[in-house]
């Protein structure tokens, strides 16, 4: 498990939902997975959402840009209904839920079983017009932090270079 990981109680989190959402969600199910976000998933109304916690909202700003705008059809991609404070030092995200599973929870048969679905979807992600501009590590407005390739790429390798 990630030592960067958020971790806080299912407890914590039901409470948080079922005054800031609906006092009726009374249960949650810990989605294993992501380096940095700790995330639950749970029921309101007959649908399925998905509660993602961590100390910076940046990922959950990036993620609704990549909803806005990238998601179609050929490129699911969740729904964010809600990005806000949790607490003092933590943000939330409230999104659709996916369905289906990571691909790490698969067998090495079950991976090999969905290739040519992944290979669909890469091509559908390539197919995708880019909004923004530059290159590297993105924004939430998705412009890329470098003016080149070579600018990002020259960055990284003065910073392996340099601990």
């Amino acid at each position: 498990m990630s030592t960067l990981k958020t971790k806080i109680s299912e407890a914590e989190v039901l409470l948080f939902l079922q005054k800031s959402i609906d006092p009726r969600i009374n249960s949650l199910e810990f989605l294993k997975g992501g380096e940095m976000s700790q995330a639950f998933g749970y029921k309101d109304k007959g649908q399925q959402y998905v509660i993602k916690l961590y100390k910076k909202n940046d990922a959950f700003l990036k993620d609704k840009f990549a909803y806005d705008n990238y998601a179609s059809r050929d490129v699911p991609i969740p729904k964010i209904f809600e990005i806000g404070k949790f607490s003092n030092d933590l943000f939330f995200c409230i999104a659709s839920r996916a369905p289906g599973v990571t691909l790490d929870c698969l067998t090495d048969e079950q991976q090999h079983k969905i290739i040519s679905e992944e290979i669909i979807l890469m091509q559908a992600i390539h197919k995708t017009p880019v909004i923004g501009s530059g290159y590297g590590w993105w924004g939430e407005t998705g412009d890329g932090f470098y003016s080149s390739w070579r600018d990002y790429i020259l960055n990284k390798k003065d910073q392996i270079y340099s601990n």
